[in-house]
């Protein structure tokens, strides 16, 4: 994304457009991976998250 905005061939509009898509096409990534992922390892890591938030909170 850095050589994207730093490429001074691009327009400034271009710039600006090319890391902001990468960043978006990335999150949809993260998304369909977690939901391909399947409830199994959700409930997994909602356990972990609510064992470590239950050690910091009783302190």
């Amino acid at each position: 994304m850095i050589s994207l905005a730093a490429n001074q061939d691009l327009s400034p509009f271009e710039r600006v457009l090319y890391p902001i898509l990468v960043y978006a096409v990335s999150w949809v990534f993260v998304i369909v991976g977690v939901y391909l992922a399947g409830p199994e390892i959700i409930a997994k890591i909602k356990d972990i998250y609510t064992s470590i938030k239950s050690k910091f909170t009783r302190r």
